[in-house]
Protein backbone atom coordinates (compact mmCIF):
# COMPACT_ATOMS: atom_id res chain seq x y z
CA UNK A 1 0.00 0.00 0.00
CA UNK A 2 3.04 2.18 0.86
CA UNK A 3 5.37 1.07 -1.35
CA UNK A 4 5.91 1.12 -5.44
CA UNK A 5 8.67 0.19 -7.60
CA UNK A 6 11.42 2.87 -8.45
CA UNK A 7 13.45 3.21 -11.17
CA UNK A 8 17.69 3.75 -10.53
CA UNK A 9 19.57 6.38 -12.79
CA UNK A 10 21.75 3.31 -13.43
CA UNK A 11 18.48 1.64 -15.58
CA UNK A 12 19.65 2.75 -18.27
CA UNK A 13 16.19 5.34 -18.72
CA UNK A 14 16.44 7.58 -21.65
CA UNK A 15 14.86 11.17 -20.65
CA UNK A 16 11.14 11.68 -21.45
CA UNK A 17 10.93 7.88 -21.63
CA UNK A 18 8.06 5.91 -21.52
CA UNK A 19 8.01 4.39 -18.12
CA UNK A 20 5.11 1.25 -16.67
CA UNK A 21 3.28 2.26 -13.77
CA UNK A 22 1.69 0.14 -11.32
CA UNK A 23 -0.99 1.47 -8.80
CA UNK A 24 -3.06 -2.03 -7.94
CA UNK A 25 -2.37 -5.39 -7.99
CA UNK A 26 -5.00 -7.80 -9.51
CA UNK A 27 -8.49 -7.55 -10.58
CA UNK A 28 -12.12 -7.17 -8.62
CA UNK A 29 -13.69 -9.24 -12.23
CA UNK A 30 -13.33 -13.29 -13.03
CA UNK A 31 -13.61 -13.23 -17.14
CA UNK A 32 -13.99 -16.42 -17.86
CA UNK A 33 -11.20 -16.79 -19.78
CA UNK A 34 -8.60 -15.12 -17.85
CA UNK A 35 -6.44 -16.63 -15.69
CA UNK A 36 -4.31 -14.16 -14.63
CA UNK A 37 -3.55 -13.96 -10.57
CA UNK A 38 -5.90 -12.24 -8.07
CA UNK A 39 -9.00 -12.53 -10.14
CA UNK A 40 -11.49 -11.76 -7.81
CA UNK A 41 -10.26 -9.71 -5.58
CA UNK A 42 -11.84 -6.75 -3.36
CA UNK A 43 -11.01 -3.35 -3.95
CA UNK A 44 -9.23 -2.71 -0.93
CA UNK A 45 -5.95 -0.30 0.22
CA UNK A 46 -4.54 -3.96 0.80
CA UNK A 47 -3.53 -4.30 -3.04
CA UNK A 48 -4.00 -0.28 -4.54
CA UNK A 49 -0.93 1.87 -3.99
CA UNK A 50 -1.51 5.25 -1.37
CA UNK A 51 -2.10 8.14 -3.08
CA UNK A 52 1.72 9.23 -1.31
CA UNK A 53 3.53 6.57 -3.43
CA UNK A 54 1.52 7.36 -6.31
CA UNK A 55 3.00 10.95 -5.81
CA UNK A 56 6.00 9.99 -4.85
CA UNK A 57 6.83 7.57 -7.93
CA UNK A 58 5.54 10.46 -10.38
CA UNK A 59 8.03 13.08 -8.69
CA UNK A 60 10.89 10.67 -8.63
CA UNK A 61 10.58 9.90 -12.58
CA UNK A 62 10.46 13.35 -13.51
CA UNK A 63 13.33 14.22 -11.35
CA UNK A 64 15.40 11.88 -12.55
CA UNK A 65 14.01 11.13 -16.15
CA UNK A 66 11.65 14.18 -16.80
CA UNK A 67 9.22 11.62 -17.54
CA UNK A 68 5.40 12.41 -17.98
CA UNK A 69 3.97 9.85 -19.90
CA UNK A 70 3.14 6.23 -18.48
CA UNK A 71 1.74 2.92 -19.39
CA UNK A 72 -0.69 1.90 -16.41
CA UNK A 73 -0.35 -1.86 -16.45
CA UNK A 74 -3.31 -2.51 -13.99
CA UNK A 75 -5.47 -5.02 -14.70
CA UNK A 76 -8.55 -2.55 -14.70
CA UNK A 77 -7.62 0.74 -14.29
CA UNK A 78 -11.09 2.37 -13.61
CA UNK A 79 -11.95 -0.41 -11.01
CA UNK A 80 -13.65 2.02 -8.74
CA UNK A 81 -13.89 5.81 -8.43
CA UNK A 82 -11.70 6.38 -5.14
CA UNK A 83 -8.94 4.14 -7.31
CA UNK A 84 -8.79 6.95 -9.87
CA UNK A 85 -9.70 10.01 -7.50
CA UNK A 86 -6.90 8.66 -5.86
CA UNK A 87 -4.72 8.94 -8.88
CA UNK A 88 -5.84 12.71 -9.69
CA UNK A 89 -5.29 13.90 -6.17
CA UNK A 90 -1.64 12.45 -6.93
CA UNK A 91 -1.43 13.92 -10.48
CA UNK A 92 -2.63 17.46 -9.48
CA UNK A 93 -0.42 17.76 -6.64
CA UNK A 94 3.21 17.42 -8.97
CA UNK A 95 1.15 19.88 -10.92
CA UNK A 96 3.01 18.29 -14.52
CA UNK A 97 1.28 17.48 -17.37
CA UNK A 98 1.21 13.73 -17.03
CA UNK A 99 -0.36 11.36 -20.13
CA UNK A 100 -1.19 7.82 -20.06
CA UNK A 101 -2.34 4.58 -21.74
CA UNK A 102 -4.28 2.25 -19.75
CA UNK A 103 -6.49 -0.84 -19.39
CA UNK A 104 -10.15 0.25 -19.04
CA UNK A 105 -13.39 -1.54 -18.63
CA UNK A 106 -16.39 -0.02 -20.43
CA UNK A 107 -19.00 -1.82 -18.25
CA UNK A 108 -17.28 0.66 -15.72
CA UNK A 109 -17.89 3.48 -17.69
CA UNK A 110 -21.46 3.16 -18.58
CA UNK A 111 -22.15 1.87 -14.86
CA UNK A 112 -20.37 5.07 -13.96
CA UNK A 113 -20.30 7.85 -16.57
CA UNK A 114 -18.75 10.52 -13.98
CA UNK A 115 -15.67 8.61 -14.58
CA UNK A 116 -15.26 9.21 -18.31
CA UNK A 117 -14.64 12.99 -17.83
CA UNK A 118 -12.49 11.93 -14.63
CA UNK A 119 -10.00 10.27 -16.92
CA UNK A 120 -10.01 12.55 -19.23
CA UNK A 121 -8.47 15.26 -16.81
CA UNK A 122 -6.64 13.44 -15.36
CA UNK A 123 -4.79 12.96 -18.64
CA UNK A 124 -5.76 9.47 -20.56
CA UNK A 125 -4.36 9.85 -23.92
CA UNK A 126 -4.84 5.94 -25.24
CA UNK A 127 -7.54 3.47 -23.81
CA UNK A 128 -7.29 -0.45 -24.27
CA UNK A 129 -10.93 -1.96 -23.66
CA UNK A 130 -11.44 -5.46 -23.54
CA UNK A 131 -14.70 -5.79 -25.41
CA UNK A 132 -14.17 -9.21 -26.95
CA UNK A 133 -17.29 -10.04 -28.76
CA UNK A 134 -20.24 -7.62 -30.20
CA UNK A 135 -22.58 -10.50 -30.19
CA UNK A 136 -24.34 -10.27 -27.20
CA UNK A 137 -24.74 -13.83 -26.08
CA UNK A 138 -20.93 -14.43 -26.91
CA UNK A 139 -20.29 -11.44 -24.42
CA UNK A 140 -22.81 -12.41 -21.79
CA UNK A 141 -21.53 -15.87 -21.62
CA UNK A 142 -18.08 -14.46 -20.30
CA UNK A 143 -19.46 -11.99 -18.53
CA UNK A 144 -19.60 -8.91 -20.25
CA UNK A 145 -22.97 -8.92 -20.74
CA UNK A 146 -24.20 -5.08 -21.06
CA UNK A 147 -25.32 -5.42 -24.93
CA UNK A 148 -23.59 -4.08 -27.98
CA UNK A 149 -26.06 -0.53 -28.14
CA UNK A 150 -24.96 0.05 -24.72
CA UNK A 151 -21.11 -0.62 -25.41
CA UNK A 152 -21.32 1.87 -28.99
CA UNK A 153 -23.06 4.65 -27.24
CA UNK A 154 -20.66 4.13 -23.58
CA UNK A 155 -17.53 4.49 -27.07
CA UNK A 156 -19.69 7.46 -28.19
CA UNK A 157 -19.86 9.22 -25.25
CA UNK A 158 -16.41 8.42 -24.48
CA UNK A 159 -15.14 9.86 -27.90
CA UNK A 160 -17.05 13.08 -27.34
CA UNK A 161 -15.53 13.46 -23.80
CA UNK A 162 -11.87 12.85 -24.77
CA UNK A 163 -12.21 13.98 -28.16
CA UNK A 164 -9.14 13.54 -30.63
CA UNK A 165 -6.70 13.87 -28.18
CA UNK A 166 -7.46 9.91 -26.87
CA UNK A 167 -6.69 6.99 -29.10
CA UNK A 168 -9.40 4.08 -28.59
CA UNK A 169 -8.40 0.20 -28.92
CA UNK A 170 -10.59 -2.68 -29.03
CA UNK A 171 -9.78 -6.20 -28.48
CA UNK A 172 -11.61 -8.88 -29.65
CA UNK A 173 -11.91 -12.77 -29.79
CA UNK A 174 -13.87 -15.10 -32.28
CA UNK A 175 -14.85 -18.08 -31.41
CA UNK A 176 -16.39 -17.49 -28.01
CA UNK A 177 -19.37 -19.64 -26.72
CA UNK A 178 -22.55 -19.11 -29.09
CA UNK A 179 -20.86 -17.52 -31.64
CA UNK A 180 -21.10 -18.69 -35.56
CA UNK A 181 -19.51 -17.77 -39.10
CA UNK A 182 -22.42 -15.89 -39.61
CA UNK A 183 -22.63 -13.53 -36.36
CA UNK A 184 -18.68 -13.46 -36.25
CA UNK A 185 -18.81 -12.05 -39.78
CA UNK A 186 -21.69 -9.72 -39.03
CA UNK A 187 -19.94 -7.82 -36.06
CA UNK A 188 -16.27 -7.64 -37.89
CA UNK A 189 -17.56 -6.31 -40.81
CA UNK A 190 -18.48 -3.13 -38.65
CA UNK A 191 -15.38 -2.89 -37.37
CA UNK A 192 -13.67 -3.26 -40.49
CA UNK A 193 -15.72 -0.27 -42.06
CA UNK A 194 -15.31 1.30 -38.91
CA UNK A 195 -18.54 2.41 -38.12
CA UNK A 196 -17.64 2.18 -34.32
CA UNK A 197 -15.57 5.26 -32.45
CA UNK A 198 -12.44 2.78 -32.13
CA UNK A 199 -9.51 3.87 -33.89
CA UNK A 200 -7.48 0.55 -33.84
CA UNK A 201 -8.81 -3.22 -33.39
CA UNK A 202 -7.40 -6.33 -32.64
CA UNK A 203 -8.40 -9.49 -33.43
CA UNK A 204 -8.17 -13.35 -32.10
CA UNK A 205 -8.75 -16.40 -32.58
CA UNK A 206 -9.89 -17.92 -28.64
CA UNK A 207 -6.93 -20.51 -28.29
CA UNK A 208 -8.03 -23.90 -26.12
CA UNK A 209 -5.93 -26.05 -24.58
CA UNK A 210 -6.84 -29.58 -23.52
CA UNK A 211 -6.36 -31.08 -20.03
CA UNK A 212 -3.89 -33.92 -21.77
CA UNK A 213 -1.81 -30.87 -22.76
CA UNK A 214 -1.54 -29.00 -19.80
CA UNK A 215 -0.89 -32.05 -17.84
CA UNK A 216 1.77 -32.84 -20.01
CA UNK A 217 3.34 -29.28 -19.25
Amino acid sequence: HNIGPVFHVDDIVFQNEVLPFTVSRGCRFKCKFCNFPLLGRKPTDNYVRSEESIYTEFMHNYENFHTTFYSFTDDTLNESIDKLERIKRAIDRTRLDINFWAYIRIELLERFPEQIPLLGEMGIRAAFFGLESLNDASAKAIGKGIGRERVLQTLKTVRESWRKYTRLHGSFIIGLPHETKETASEWTKLLVERKTPLDTISVSDLHLTSPKTLAKG
